[in-house]
């Protein structure tokens, strides 16, 4: 009797429980591992350092770039929908001197990846926003003005710890500013925190 009694509580446990053991291992399973970055449904921030290679008539300069993307939709075990947004601030002087200008990005992203290994992955990304403009001239005063911008990128992400990926990429970046044409990051690396 009491056996009985046991055998059919342990069954209505399990009955109770096995939604919510299906879900998590269904989770675990679909991650993908850590080199996707943010977990589904979490969160992760990162930073590059890149050297942006600008059209002529500047000198070659340092790009610093933010991220925070949110791991938006699992769309099959490796292939994860992240979206978030992106700032960068890149500095240039002038070919021989005479002046600088720097350019403030913010753009909100889309960004698809997708798992090699659980620790290797490769990603996608697109976004577009606005560029604040500054330019400096010698002895001939300053301007800023407001442009949009259409970022196109790539990159692998490693995992180096669970909560770690090293990040390197390369980036394009469009501006519709006349005469400012195609700025490209690259080499870009970095560290994502998630």
């Amino acid at each position: 009797m009491i056996r009985h009694m046991l055998v059919r509580q342990v069954a209505v446990l399990a009955l109770c429980l096995a939604p919510a053991l299906a879900s998590a291992q269904a989770k675990s399973s679909s991650s993908g591992g850590p080199a996707m970055g943010a977990p589904l449904g979490g969160t992760a921030g990162g930073f590059v350092l890149g050297l942006d290679i600008p059209p002529s008539g500047l000198d070659v300069g340092p790009r610093f770039t933010g991220e925070l993307m949110f791991g938006f939709n699992q769309l099959s075990p490796s292939l994860r929908l992240d979206l978030g947004a992106r700032t960068s601030f890149a500095y240039h002087s002038f070919d021989g001197g005479g002046g600088s200008m720097w350019v403030w990005d913010v753009v909100p992203d889309v960004k698809l990846i997708g798992s090699v290994t659980p620790t290797l992955a490769f990603y996608g990304d697109f976004g577009a926003g606005l560029a604040v403009f500054h330019n400096s001239v010698d002895f001939g005063g300053s301007d800023t003005t407001l442009n949009a911008t259409f970022q196109l990128g790539g990159g692998a992400s490693y995992a180096i710890s669970p909560t770690v990926n090293l990040i390197g990429e390369i980036r394009f970046d469009f501006y519709t500013k006349s005469g400012e044409g195609t700025f490209i990051a690259f080499p870009s690396i970095g560290l994502q925190f998630h």
